[in-house]
């Protein structure tokens, strides 16, 4: 019995040394994920209403006909990490699919 007392008090004891001494994550950071956030979506919503734009004045498409378009393009660039998700758990892995979305957006960049 007395074994097994210190054998768990010393697991704990390693346990408590292998412990951070400073605190991570909690509301420290809730400004950047925040800011990164509001960002992001400052950025789809600028995309988006440029992309109605080019709609209606170089492809003369109808108001809402081209709000209707924008709107099925958001819909599914916002289930493509689903979609992705999907794939690398039930095919090619989570490297795999980092590596090849990670490329597909550097072709993006550089092709805009």
């Amino acid at each position: 019995m007395a074994t097994t007392l210190e054998s768990e008090n010393s697991r704990t004891d390693e346990d408590e040394a292998q412990m951070p001494n400073g605190k991570q994550g909690g509301w420290i950071t809730f400004p950047f994920i925040s800011g990164s956030t509001i960002g992001v979506g400052l950025a789809a919503a600028g995309a988006t209403i440029n992309f109605l734009v080019y709609l209606i004045q170089q492809y003369n498409v109808r108001s809402i006909d081209a709000a209707q378009i924008a709107n099925i393009i958001t819909g599914c660039l916002n289930l493509a990490p689903i979609v992705g998700a999907i794939v690398a758990d039930s095919f090619f892995g989570c490297y795999n699919i980092l590596v090849l979305s990670s490329a597909i957006q550097l072709l993006v960049c550089v092709v805009l």
